[in-house]
């Protein structure tokens, strides 16, 4: 795998709001956590066969993928692939982990970056959207 080979794209507040307000588990939240989320999150362009990161590095970040497919790598194995909509990372922001998996591109992927204190705030702040996440971390595991 490359190194990172990550393109910072331009940003776009109403664009961010909308991709954002269409995320499973993200419509649940009102209006003005969406849009201060948005004002934080930043558009990246990824090249194929590039390492996001690594199991064992610190989760300072959530993703969600806009475009392209994702490998979770774990111990040398393929656990599962993901592709537009789909966000990975929430694990270790979540519960204060460090990353559990490797994630690596298998294609070119546009992935919006969410600071991981953001999406803490948010967890606390909504119910509907913390239960949302502790599932998808229970499936996850």
């Amino acid at each position: 795998m490359e190194e990172k080979s990550v393109e910072i794209l331009g940003f776009n507040l109403k664009s961010n709001i909308e991709f954002l307000s269409n995320i499973k588990g993200f419509e649940s939240a009102e209006l003005n956590l969406i849009q201060s989320i948005a004002q934080l999150m930043q558009k990246q362009r990824w090249a194929a066969k590039t390492t996001i990161f690594e199991e064992g590095d610190s989760a300072e970040a959530f993703y969600i993928i806009d475009t392209g497919t994702v490998n979770i790598i774990k111990n040398g194995k393929k656990i599962a692939q993901l592709h537009g909509k789909n966000f990975f990372g929430e694990i270790g922001v979540l519960e204060a982990a460090v990353r559990g998996a490797n994630v690596e591109t298998e294609s070119e992927c546009i992935i919006y970056l969410i600071p991981g204190f953001t999406l803490k705030n948010l967890a606390q702040k909504n119910s509907d959207f913390q239960k949302f996440f502790q599932n998808t971390i229970l499936d996850r595991k």
